[in-house]
């Protein structure tokens, strides 16, 4: 009577402490243990490192375990019951603060044992996730289980290639090194934790870090600051009642257009109003009757005022990288105006640039690429063609013409940069 009691207890006792191995088993730190480390595999696939003995270990020949990763609190202690080596590391636990996996699939984790010159010791972390045919390593290079701190991952550019981790731990005094390979080199290996490789990459959806080029979803003030530069003509002519064609011809070699612009955006449509200063470098003067060609003939006008309105509207190509095609309409006034000096007595001597061309006005048909610097700042590169529209005072020409034959045209090919800044984003 008293053995079977003794018996009950015993069996008790044992089943108790099953029940408590059994929930220890259970926490998810230990997640699919079924292939314990990197060395068997790798030791038959890689090729022996010269001056292997001067060199940081590779990570298949460190204490390491391979997880399939379900969970971010992490034990240390799995290392060493994985490994099972006679001195264990420092048991400890840690929450992992992720990093953004919202473009990899099936992702890995991987804790290696490592060792420093000065004999310290810990136990270090990353995360391996696949996109598409290729994986990418997220790693801890300051061991302190965060891996938003970390700047960007590692891809490697050719599978073969080799790369020495530096780790740097508080409270050790010296630095922890490690050679890492591309494990995208043994699929078959990865297929044991269902990372398969041949599948696509992660389609995101995810916004970029500053939304739409200062381009929220809600209406918003901008300002802009801009410079450009570039090259054109500019030329009129007529033809007498005679029937004697002539034509004076200027060539603009370069231009510096300073502007600036306030526009209001309704989402991605921007409307705004701007004005700028332009200063013209001009080339070539000439007279042309006939066919003829007389050299260094004619004063044109070298600076004006411009003013105007615009549209814009802002596409997302990838990111913060944004393409914005720009419609502008523009007056303008040239500024330090004179006589233009003609060839003989064929045109007035008395009437300065503002009298003789007369309805300017203009429109630019152009484009951008915006690229946010900040959540309030954003630089952009811009290309443009300008078509000037003017009219020739027809008291201008001293002789008797056909008034038909008049023909003025100016048109430009521009290209600069500039920034924008928000001013105001009303929530």
């Amino acid at each position: 009577m008293k053995k079977n009691f003794i018996v009950k207890r015993l069996l008790l006792l044992i089943a108790l402490l099953s029940l408590e191995n059994t929930a220890f088993c259970q926490e998810p730190i230990i997640i699919n243990p079924t292939t314990y480390d990197l060395y068997p595999l790798m030791k038959q696939n890689l090729i022996p490192l010269q001056n292997a003995d001067e060199q940081p270990k590779p990570i298949s020949d460190l204490p390491n375990a391979v997880l399939r990763y379900q969970h971010n609190v992490i034990s240390t202690e799995l290392i060493n019951q994985l490994q099972k080596k006679p001195d264990p590391y420092p048991v400890e636990r840690y929450t992992l603060v992720l990093p953004d996996l919202a473009s990899v699939r099936d992702t890995l984790l991987v804790m290696v044992g490592l060792e420093n010159k000065a004999r310290e010791r810990t136990v270090n972390t990353l995360l391996i996730g696949s996109e598409g045919k290729n994986l990418v390593y997220f790693i801890d290079y300051n061991n302190n289980y965060n891996f938003t701190d970390d700047g960007e991952p590692l891809r490697f550019r050719k599978k073969t290639d080799i790369k020495t981790i530096t780790i740097r731990s508080a409270g050790k005094n010296e630095q922890f090194s490690y050679l890492l390979y591309d494990l995208a080199q043994f699929p078959q290996y990865l297929q044991s934790y269902g990372v398969d490789l041949s599948k696509s990459a992660v389609q995101t959806t995810k916004e970029p870090m500053f939304a739409v080029p200062l381009l929220s979803h809600q209406s918003r003030l901008n300002a802009s600051f801009g410079f450009m530069t570039g090259s054109g003509g500019e030329s009129f002519s007529f033809a007498t009642v005679d029937g004697v064609e002539k034509e004076y011809v200027a060539t603009i070699d370069a231009i510096s257009l300073l502007s600036a612009s306030v526009s209001y955006a309704f989402k991605n449509l921007n409307l705004g109003v701007e004005i700028g200063y332009e200063g013209n470098q001009i080339g070539q003067t000439n007279y042309r009757v006939n066919g003829f060609t007389n050299y260094n003939i004619g004063k044109w006008p070298r600076k004006r005022f411009l003013y105007g309105a615009f549209v814009e509207y802002d596409i997302r190509l990838y990111r913060n990288l944004y393409f914005t095609p720009s419609y502008h309409v523009f007056k303008y006034n040239y500024l330090k105006t004179g006589p233009f000096q003609g060839y003989g007595n064929d045109l007035n001597r008395e009437y300065t640039h503002n009298t003789i061309f007369q309805n300017r006005q203009g429109e630019r048909y152009g484009a951008k690429i915006k690229l946010p610097v900040s959540e309030k700042v954003l630089f952009y590169a811009e290309l443009g063609y300008v078509r000037n529209h003017l009219e020739v005072n027809s008291d201008f020409i001293q002789e008797a013409y056909q008034v038909e034959s008049l023909e003025a045209e100016y048109r430009t090919f521009n290209y600069g940069f500039g920034c924008q800044i928000l001013l105001l984003n009303p929530q």
